[in-house]
């Protein structure tokens, strides 16, 4: 049921952030966060987790190809994996189904999940289904707070933009994605 490009090493217990999104597209910004999980010793392991539906209905670029990106995007880590649990799960994505389905698997028992959300989410955190819960079900991570180092401020939806109105996204996203979007012209890609 989980897929992707999980690579993980087996001890007693270890520390997973569960890092969720559309990833449409992946970009520096995830990328930074990524980073900053792994070296400030907030998790052992980083799980990227594209959405299979946006859980409040937006139009995406095709899962695979979503998939793809966020692979291109965390290869430079060797602690961090893309799972395709949510294509196995099905439907409109909710995080509180994804974790549960995680935690579910015996070989992930003695694992420590926390969730990765922006501060933009965490402020919408009231229209999430069962936040509540799944506030019991793991530590909360919440990045973008005053308190944390300044990361890059880059959107998505910047980046589809940037694209769409012709300009140069080199700066926004890794090269391989970048490749990948220009190989299936997503985004209105033009050059």
């Amino acid at each position: 049921m989980v897929g992707g490009s999980l690579r993980i090493e087996t001890k007693q217990s270890c520390r997973i952030a569960i890092f969720g999104g559309s990833f449409d597209p992946p970009h520096f910004g995830h990328v930074s966060i990524i980073a900053w999980l792994l070296s400030t010793n907030q998790a052992d392991y980083v799980w990227m987790v594209p959405c299979w539906r946006h859980m409040f209905g937006k139009r995406l670029v095709p899962f695979k190809h979503r998939m793809a990106m966020c692979q291109k995007a965390a290869s430079i880590f060797s602690r961090c994996s893309v799972l395709d649990v949510e294509k196995d799960l099905g439907g409109r994505s909710l995080m509180l189904r994804t974790i549960q389905a995680l935690k579910s698997y015996p070989i992930y028992q003695n694992m420590e999940f926390s969730l990765v959300i922006g501060l933009d989410n965490w402020l919408v955190r009231d229209k999430w289904e069962g936040f509540d819960q799944i506030q019991q079900e793991c530590r909360i991570i919440v990045v973008g707070k005053d308190d944390q180092p300044r990361l890059p401020d880059i959107r998505s939806t910047l980046v589809r933009n940037s694209i769409a109105a012709g300009e140069s996204v080199i700066n926004m996203v890794p090269d391989a994605v970048l490749a990948h979007i220009r190989e299936y012209k997503f985004y209105g890609y033009q050059q």
